[in-house]
């Protein structure tokens, strides 16, 4: 819409009462008149149209650099929202937000994550660009500094509800909560507060994972199975030492001492996804290929806790020296055709490179499918079972530091899973307290 004519806002007439003037700063506000005028504009089709402004008071105050008006057509119902403006910016419930978007924040909130993880800047890249920004992208801030913004943030959760699992739209929840809260900090102050804070999942039934628990009989089949293979050491390590996959595939050679069998649990292997764009496009190089992913041998767990240093047993230590005069082998196989890797990892494909976490995905579930194990489980499901036997034989707090778990409650509530053989002796045990029906 275009405007030929100026809009005009002046101070009140000068034969105004005194103790009206409008240049009276008031309660740090501040009060203006405008006179009538008439406007003259153009309309999405072209045409002139003109239309009348009447005369009105303008009250004002500014909040975080942000101004903030009401307006009433008499001076004093003007000064009397503008009191009620006032009082609300000294209490902290006005609103202060801009014409800027969801979309400008999070990518100010993203460039602020800029020390975090490769992997973990890109499932944040991927929830934004996939379904925040699409859907919410264009909500200003003056509309997320609402209780509005609640509503608003409930039906995008409840429309992605749809198409993804408890879990993922769960992820997407805590990101807009997450960018909302940074808004909202005092040094930024882009919001007032955080108004989403109490939103809830969609209702929805759960399609959790489930799985059968790998009992230790079922290790010792597995084993027998995997016998000879190239990876059946990192298999076993994550059962009997409970180590995740990225860190038994980043063991270095110089993280062992082959005499001793003392290990410095210290390193994991992470592959960094390719970059991408804005768009969700390959990012590509100055020849015009796309620029591939990496891997990266990390010298930072999970979390300070995930740290350890411990001491094999025999049979563990001559498994892990099996490997290691394997690797020698395949070296020596390989020749000229031996790739290698920078970081001495002991863990390799068969040309020294790497290895995928499929690459130790692929022979677990054949071995266990060979050791006759009936139901579902996931490579990770083996770190699970070990903590899981930890704390039905020795405790929770054992298995806790088994586990290299912070929190206490993360071992009781997630990883320490009951065995359907312990289950049944609870049974019989309860079952046996109940007193037979006397003889009628």
């Amino acid at each position: 819409m275009e405007r030929d004519t100026p809009r005009r806002t002046k101070r009140p007439p000068k034969d105004d009462p005194p103790g009206n003037h409008s240049t009276r700063p008031y309660d740090t506000g501040s009060l203006t008149f405008r006179e009538a005028y008439d406007e003259t504009y153009k309309d999405a089709k072209g045409q002139l149209r003109s239309r009348r402004h009447e005369a009105v008071w303008i009250g004002s105050i500014r909040v975080n650099g942000q101004r903030r008006s009401v307006s009433a057509p008499t001076q004093k119902a003007a000064a009397s929202k503008l009191r009620a403006l006032v009082k609300a910016k000294h209490q902290k419930t006005v609103p202060t937000g801009s014409r800027k978007n969801l979309a400008w924040l999070a990518q100010e909130w993203l460039a602020s994550k800029s020390n975090r993880e490769a992997n973990t800047l890109s499932g944040y890249e991927s929830k934004l660009r996939d379904w925040i920004v699409p859907r919410l992208g264009r909500v200003t801030l003056k509309h997320l500094d609402t209780p509005a913004a609640q509503t608003t943030v409930q039906r995008f959760l409840n429309d992605c509800a749809k198409q993804l699992g408890p879990k993922s739209v769960k992820h997407l929840r805590d990101t807009v909560c997450n960018i909302l809260n940074w808004a909202a900090k005092p040094e930024r102050a882009y919001l007032s507060r955080n108004w989403v804070t109490g939103v809830e999942l969609p209702q929805k039934v759960s399609r959790k994972y489930r799985f059968t628990l790998i009992e230790p009989e079922h290790f010792t089949a597995f084993q027998q199975a995997a016998r000879g293979h190239r990876l059946v050491a990192a298999l076993t390590l994550l059962f009997s030492r409970g180590l995740r996959p990225e860190e038994v595939l980043g063991l270095c050679l110089s993280d062992i001492n082959f005499n001793t069998g003392a290990v410095t649990l210290q390193h994991k292997l992470v592959w960094v996804r390719p970059e991408r764009d804005a768009l969700g496009k390959r990012v590509c190089d100055a020849s015009g290929n796309p620029v591939p992913g990496h891997f990266e041998v990390k010298d930072t767990l999970k979390t300070e806790e995930s740290s350890d240093v411990f001491t094999l047993e025999p049979q563990e230590l001559a498994l892990l020296k099996a490997r290691k005069k394997q690797q020698a082998a395949e070296r020596l196989k390989a020749g000229e055709h031996w790739i290698g890797n920078p970081w001495g990892l002991l863990f390799t494909t068969d040309s020294g490179q790497p290895c995928h976490l499929r690459d130790l995905d692929r022979p677990f579930q054949r071995f266990l499918k060979a050791s006759g194990f009936q139901g579902k489980a996931r490579l990770y499901d083996l770190r699970h079972a070990g903590i899981s036997f930890v704390a039905a034989t020795f405790g929770l707090k054992e298995a806790q530091g088994f586990a290299r778990h912070k929190q206490f409650s993360t071992t009781a509530d997630v990883y320490a899973h009951v065995a359907d053989r312990r289950k049944q002796e609870v049974g019989r045990a309860m079952g046996g307290l109940v007193l037979a029906p006397s003889a009628s």
